[in-house]
């Protein structure tokens, strides 16, 4: 008969065990062997009425005195009928202990009554007839005759929940005593409970073993089942021999809605079997159930997971890493933000992160796991999902500028045909920022916010280390209804964003007065609270200013950086980067790019290009962006405009400073060969405060007044013999074409117009049709309308506009005299303003300034500066009979002597010569009169305080 050394795997009843052998390539033998010549009350079966007295007790008994311990055991008899097998189990303790007389003592079983000399008997038999007579007589176990005990020891089982959602209810969260009793696969079991009396299943929440059996076979016509999957034998074998038949806690945290099946954990002294299963490569994790067990436990889960992946333990055999370029972790500094889940990071050390940052390199990083609404393309009429702003937003206002660890996590392959940044592998990872409160997951705080989706990966792919946490976070913002999960958020487009006045110079200068009488709260007129939106270079920008929900292209005042490279384009020669051009991109990227600024506007170039001072905060310290450019060696000072801002001189010390040390772009820099190429030098310049440096006077020029465009501004032709010289032969090329071509309407087709583009043109001036010179100033197209356009132009020898058909124009001749500059220059009154033209008294100014100098000869001093449009200053000056040449009526005194108009304090803190200061000081006075006197303008007060 067979014998050996044995297991005690499960106990079935208190006279049945079942006993396993060592393990060899594989789960062990099993053998199921009742006690001999013993008879224990019966369980009672699910739907086979209830327990025999005692017979939970019996089993209770012998399962606490054997299970999981190494036992002798000896196969004494077999009844082949029954396809039992029966013998003896001894203890491995020092007396070795026959169980069958061990049971017999205790009294919870029957010893059979056997006929002498039997060979199905066992063979301690003897001992076991007297142990059970000395228990019958004793009243123990089976053999209590209290009708009470022998009533209690009966169990009121259930064997499934009567109702499993109040049960949830009343256990969720609450460890309960439970005995294993049955191990499905390696993560499902059947368990008792206790203390409620009730079977129930138990799948462990977040894990997944391979199946032992599958469903049937749909191509075997047998209709057999699947084999098991591969290692689904070993984990179930593996949960066996440490849980079946243990006394356990298990916590209960959810439940199959469908089946009916609970998914928890189970607590036992000697470890979690969850994470024992996944480390030793027995089990994988599962997502849907993972949100049955807290963030603590699933971070363990996915860690044990991890690093059977990558020991490739069992399931894992095949296993390969993803592979990752470059570094799969690494600190840096968050120097970009894409969109709500993508970022550029910065690499470097500390001192080439704060003062070189061309010398680190940037990595793209895709938050692992998420996914944030997208964007709208730059430049390109394509509106960007709901709340894709917010999102970046967010990132921008949490993560930007700060030091972070970069943990690379897997990476995805470019599309096949990908070009740019497409073309190159994409890294997604976890980040972590450094804030007040410790480090925190870039990913996680957008999805708390509701502006971010938690991804669903395939079971074996990989994600996010913080998976679980970012689960949790979007069920929280789900029941709070944030952001993406809000009833009320809006599902159509993000279409906020600012007006675009980027590539629309006209749109931009017709904001400049706006921009330069307003100012953000707490903030001078001109100065607004703006986020750095693109750097296009180390001077120029462009920002956005939600204050005035616009975005303008914008350059710092008063210094010049190093050109960078240029393509070839629309006709223009490709031209190759200036010497230290890309460094000084690079630290303006890294200085300004998406950061709060605060910018003070200037005034503004002829493209549009708003020119004014920036401050940034800069560690602690609030700097001036162009100042500090010019510091580190990266930008020039440049000279002209320079004069017009109000760290001129601060910029000049600064560039010496840089130039002495020999700093970057000045590392050949040569004192003596600078003064001779410039003749000497730098110039001073007005301190700011109207003081006069020069004292020669200015420049004067007969002219007549061509056009007003408003009360201040005017275009003028001089009466020079080169100019009228000029007038001749353009009005003798006008007359021949005129001849040539004649002067009837029907020059459709003939040319394509473009904005800026030269051009002749009929006008009549009472005399008949005649070609004159001109420039298209906007080309006007109505929508539907398949029609040639509409041309807005104007007569650059005169300055008058107007609108025209296609019909009446033609394109400019291809001659030295079509070629020539434009013979009326457009000027503004020196230091002085008017209300536009449809403002109150605007009109009126323009008229006054039409009575006095339309067609006029007039005496023109040129001021050496421009205002903030770049247009020229001009003093204009009638002579009167009775007054001397030096004594000539001042026109924009009297402007401001009838209240039509007051001094422009913007023009005149440039002030450089006598001449200039003297003119200011007259129409100071003659201001404040009118002021004083309410005349017109100053009938109410300050009409300044309304700009």
């Amino acid at each position: 008969m067979a014998t050996g050394f044995a297991t005690v795997k499960e106990v079935l009843s208190g006279d049945t065990l079942v006993l396993v052998g060592q393990p060899k390539n594989g789960p062990p033998p099993e053998l199921r062997l009742t006690l001999s010549s013993l008879q224990a009350p019966r369980l009672a079966q699910k739907d086979k009425g209830e327990d025999e007295p005692f017979a939970w007790q019996a089993r209770e008994f012998l399962r606490r005195a054997c299970v999981g311990k190494l036992v002798t055991f000896q196969v004494e008899y077999s009844v082949a009928s029954i396809n039992r097998q029966f013998g003896a189990v001894r203890l491995q303790n020092d007396t070795k202990d026959n169980l069958c007389v061990v049971v017999a003592r205790a009294g919870w079983a029957r010893v059979k009554h056997e006929a002498p000399g039997s060979n199905e008997r066992s063979a301690d038999y003897d001992e076991m007839v007297q142990a059970s007579e000395a228990a019958e007589k004793a009243g123990l176990g089976i053999f209590n005759t209290d009708p009470a005990a022998v009533q209690e020891a009966v169990r009121d089982v259930k064997f499934e929940p009567s109702n499993p959602e109040v049960l949830l209810r009343e256990v969720k969260g609450k460890p309960q005593r439970a005995i294993v009793e049955y191990v499905r696969d390696g993560a499902a079991f059947k368990v008792f409970l206790v203390d409620h009396m009730v079977y129930l299943n138990l799948n462990l929440a977040g894990v997944q073993c391979p199946r032992l059996n599958g469903a049937l076979s749909s191509g075997d016509s047998n209709g057999s089942k699947e084999a098991p999957q591969p290692f689904a034998p070993e984990a179930k074998y593996f949960t066996e021999v440490r849980l079946l038949n243990r006394d356990v806690h298990v916590m209960l945290n959810g439940m199959d809605d469908r089946l009916k099946t609970f998914y928890g954990t189970i607590e036992h002294p000697a470890g979690d079997i969850s994470v024992e299963l996944l480390r030793n490569g027995l089990a994988r994790t599962m997502d849907w159930s993972m949100q049955f067990t807290t963030i603590q436990h699933a971070t363990t889960l996915r860690a044990a997971a991890r690093d059977a992946k990558n020991a490739r333990l069992r399931i894992w055999k095949d296993y390969v890493a993803p592979k990752v370029s470059g570094q799969k972790s690494y600190e840096g500094v968050v120097s970009e933000i894409v969109s709500g889940d993508t970022i550029f990071v910065r690499i470097g050390s500390a001192v080439d992160l704060a003062d070189a940052p061309w010398k680190c390199t940037e990595e793209r990083v895709t938050l692992s796991s998420i996914r944030a609404p997208r964007l709208g393309a730059r430049g390109r009429p394509e509106p960007g999902e709901p709340l894709s702003t917010e999102a970046r937003e967010l990132l921008r206002t949490k993560a930007l500028g700060k030091r972070c660890n970069v943990m690379i996590e897997y990476e995805r392959a470019p599309a096949e045909g990908a070009v740019g940044m497409a073309a190159m592998p994409r890294k997604f990872g976890s980040v972590l920022v450094q804030t007040r409160k410790g480090r925190k997951n870039v990913a996680l705080m957008v999805v708390e916010e509701g502006l971010a989706e938690v991804l669903r990966h395939r079971a074996d792919d990989e994600r996010s280390q913080y998976y679980d946490e970012l689960a949790i976070a979007q069920d929280e913002a789900k029941n709070a209804k944030r952001g993406l999960f809000s009833p009320t958020a809006s599902k159509d487009a993000d279409t906020g964003r600012p007006q675009d006045l980027t590539s629309n110079k006209e749109l931009a200068r017709a904001h400049l007065t706006t921009l330069q009488s307003r100012g953000s709260p707490g903030l001078e007129a001109g100065s607004h609270r703006a986020v750095v939106d693109y750097v296009l270079s180390g001077s120029r920008l462009r920002v956005v200013i939600p204050q005035m929900n616009c975005i303008l292209n914008f350059a710092l005042g008063g210094v010049v950086t190093p050109q960078r490279a240029r393509p070839a384009m629309h006709g223009r020669p490709a031209t190759s980067a200036e010497p230290w051009s890309n460094e000084a991109y690079v630290f303006a990227r890294s200085l300004l790019l998406q950061r709060e600024v605060v910018v003070e506007i200037e005034s503004m170039d002829k493209a549009g290009t708003a020119i004014g001072q920036c401050w940034v905060k800069r560690g602690q310290d609030k700097v001036n962006a162009s100042v500090l450019m010019v510091q580190m060696g990266l930008a020039s000072v440049h000279e002209y405009s320079a004069r017009y801002t109000s760290v001129g001189e601060e910029l000049k010390r600064e560039m010496a400073t840089a130039q002495a040390k020999r700093l970057r772009m000045w590392e050949k820099y040569v004192p003596e060969a600078a003064e001779a190429a410039t003749g000497g030098p730098m110039a001073a310049w007005g301190s700011g405060n109207g003081a006069a440096t020069e004292n020669r006077p200015l420049e004067k020029v007969v002219a007549s007044v061509s056009e007003i465009a408003n009360g201040h501004t005017f275009f003028i032709q001089t009466q020079s013999a080169a100019a009228q010289s000029k007038m001749e032969a353009v009005t003798k090329e006008m007359q021949a074409l005129a001849s040539q071509h004649g002067t009837t309407p029907g020059g459709e087709g003939l040319m394509e117009p473009r904005r800026n583009q030269m051009c002749v043109a009929l006008f009549d001036d009472g005399s008949g049709m005649a070609w004159y010179r001109a420039r298209i100033l906007s080309v006007i197209r109505e929508s539907g309308n398949k029609s040639a356009p509409r041309l807005h132009i104007r007569y650059v020898d005169f300055g008058n506009e107007g609108t025209v058909e296609m019909s009446h124009v033609r394109p400019m001749p291809n001659t030295a005299v079509c070629a020539s500059p434009a013979l009326a220059r457009e000027c503004v009154l020196a230091f002085t303003k008017t209300p536009a033209l449809d403002r109150e008294y605007g009109r009126e100014a323009a008229m006054l300034l039409s009575d006095l100098v339309f067609g006029k000869s007039v005496t023109a001093k040129l001021h050496p500066s421009k205002n903030e449009e770049g247009y020229q200053l001009v003093s204009l000056y009638l002579k009167e009979e009775d007054k001397a040449e030096d004594e000539q009526l001042c026109v924009a005194e009297v402007i401001l002597r009838e209240g039509l108009g007051y001094c422009d304090k913007r023009t005149t803190r440039f002030a450089r010569t006598k001449e200039e200061t003297d003119l200011i000081k007259l129409l100071e006075d003659t201001e404040q009169r009118a002021h004083r006197n309410h005349i017109n303008l100053w009938r109410y007060g300050d009409p300044r305080e309304e700009d």
